[in-house]
C-alpha cells in the first residue's frame, strides 16, 4: 500500500512540504509498526476499518466534531 494523498487539518493542507513528508513517513513505516500504532488509536476509538489506508479514508469521511472526538481520545491518552 502507497499513500498518495492525506486530507486532514488545515496546516497539514497549507503546508505541502509537510503534507509530503507525513506521506513519506507513513509509506515507510514497517508492518508491525502500522499494526502497533492502529492498534493504540483501536483501543481508544473504535475504528470501523482495520488497516491504515482504510482508516485514513474512514477519518477523512468523518464530520469535524467526530475527527476531535477520535484525535482527542488518541492525544490525551499518548501524552499520559
Amino acid at each position: 500500500m502507497q499513500l498518495t494523498h492525506i486530507h486532514g487539518e488545515s496546516s497539514i493542507e497549507s503546508d505541502k512540504t509537510n503534507r509530503q513528508k507525513l506521506i513519506e513517513c507513513i509509506n515507510e513505516l514497517k508492518p508491525e509498526e502500522v499494526k502497533s500504532l492502529y492498534q493504540t488509536v483501536e483501543d481508544y476509538y473504535k475504528w470501523k476499518s482495520n488497516n491504515l489506508y482504510d482508516v485514513v479514508r474512514e477519518y477523512c469521511t468523518i464530520d469535524d466534531v467526530e475527527k476531535i472526538y477520535a484525535i482527542a481520545k488518541f492525544t490525551l491518552w499518548h501524552h499520559f
